[in-house]
């Protein structure tokens, strides 16, 4: 009985404290549900990461066993005030590169791999080096890179030892340079090979461009020296549309499969003035005694618009229509003009009347326009465009003829008119005598 009346009483215990003893009863609806009154905004990083720059030189960092190297890391960041703050430069794995040194404020790296740091069934290895970058400003931003450094095993590799004649050139052109090599497992009779391939991004890619032309030995008693000419191709092709700068990369393997460290050449590829082009019809159709109106356009083929909205172009065009811009034209209205519109195009008019005429006739419209290379003054693409104006005659219609008159029928002969009866002739009088004086005064 004792234990039914104590579940009874802690029951009713536990309905009250549930129903009246909310302790957040009369609280703001923020603190029930544990959230703050007001929100604080972080403030807006002042530049993103992709607005710093992290470059090391060389390109590709390669490091032999038992020798000393250095790498250079530079910072460029486009936000010209937060360039100004400054920032931090730290290599954040250094110590997985035991006896490496790095210089924060120069950002100068020195390793010297030790002797058997390679693999020994191994000719490389490789180890990323993780830069880090910290600007000055609050918030600060912060932007890791990776940097694959090559490091080989301490063998007699293949030498690159010297490269000739990679200069500028323009597009179109061909370009023939020289590489010396030495490979000291050579055997006089099989060469070494080299291979090109694409370099770091950020700059314009020309391996592709590059073919062999020969390899031989350029000295018949020394058997390890070895000299490859190649060609870099720009013929028929269209490679850039201003000055640009190109590189391409490139190692020697040699006969037992040991490769060269890597070396990297760089050229500037000027481009080559285009014809230049017109969308103006070969052959214009014209009606004589009317007016006819052609518009067309002249301008450099390569030309576009750039992000900022301006005219990226090779070329600057000029038009020339000459003084009489259609040859014996016969006519009352000869117009013909071109308006720049960009260095690269214009807006041309041509306007005719020929005069009123039964035939066809053919008349000879041409004109020169020249292309200048922005970037090299000397080349010029002329292009003398000709086309032919053909003017349909009119015929005149023909007066209508005049109705012949319908045939009048012949009149009918009148009857000629009876002669007139004549009056009989009487006869003349006879004479009368004349009187005698005497019976005068008788009477």
């Amino acid at each position: 009985m004792k234990i039914i009346l104590l579940s009874i009483v802690m029951a009713l215990t536990l309905v009250s404290c549930s129903s009246d003893q909310d302790p957040l009863k009369d609280e703001d609806k923020s603190v029930k549900e544990a959230t703050p009154r007001g929100k604080v905004t972080p403030p807006e990083p002042p530049i993103s990461t992709n607005e710093i720059l992290l470059e090391m030189e060389p390109a590709v960092a390669q490091f032999d066993e038992g020798k000393e190297s250095r790498l250079k890391f530079s910072v460029r960041v486009l936000d010209p005030e937060v360039q100004k703050a400054g920032y931090t430069l730290k290599v954040l794995n250094l110590d997985q590169f035991e006896g490496a040194t790095f210089d924060e404020v120069t950002g100068e790296f020195l390793w010297t791999p030790g002797s058997n740091y390679v693999d020994s069934d191994q000719l490389i290895n490789y180890r990323d080096v993780q830069v880090q970058v910290t600007t000055n400003t609050v918030p600060a931003v912060e932007r890791l890179q990776f940097f694959t450094a090559n490091i080989y095993r301490s063998i007699e590799r293949p030498e690159i030892i010297s490269v000739e004649g990679v200069k500028a050139i323009q597009e179109g052109d061909n370009l023939d340079f020289e590489v010396l090599v030495k490979d000291f497992e050579s055997d006089g009779i099989t060469a070494p090979s080299i291979h090109f391939f694409p370099s770091i991004r950020g700059v314009r890619d020309a391996s592709s461009l590059v073919r062999l032309v020969n390899v031989s030995r350029p000295d018949a008693n020394e058997l390890t020296t070895w000299l490859f000419k190649l060609r870099l191709e720009t013929a028929n092709r269209e490679i850039t549309s201003f000055n640009e700068s190109f590189q391409f990369s490139y190692f020697i393997t040699s006969i037992v499969g040991i490769k060269s460290k890597v070396a990297t050449s760089r050229l500037r590829i000027v481009t080559k003035a285009p014809i230049p082009s017109s969308t103006l019809s070969r052959q214009l159709d014209a009606v004589a005694g009317e007016t006819s109106n052609f518009s067309f356009e002249v301008y450099s083929p390569f030309s576009s618009i750039n992000v900022g909205g301006r005219v990226s172009s090779e070329g600057r065009i000029i038009v020339d229509l000459g003084k009489n811009c259609i040859e014996n034209f016969r006519g009352q209205v000869l117009k013909c003009f071109c308006q720049e519109r960009t260095v690269s195009k214009f807006i041309c008019q041509l306007t005719i009347k020929p005069e009123e005429s039964e035939r066809t006739a053919r008349y000879g419209f041409d004109y020169l326009i020249k292309n200048i290379n922005i970037h090299n003054r000397t080349d010029i693409e002329e292009s003398r465009k000709q086309h032919t104006i053909v003017v349909k005659g009119v015929k005149k219609p023909k007066p209508e003829p005049k109705p012949e008159p319908e045939p009048q029928p012949e009149p009918e002969p009148e009857p000629e008119p009876e002669p007139e009866p004549q009056p009989e002739p009487q006869p003349e009088p006879e004479p009368q005598p004349e009187p005698s004086p005497e019976s005068k005064i008788s009477h």
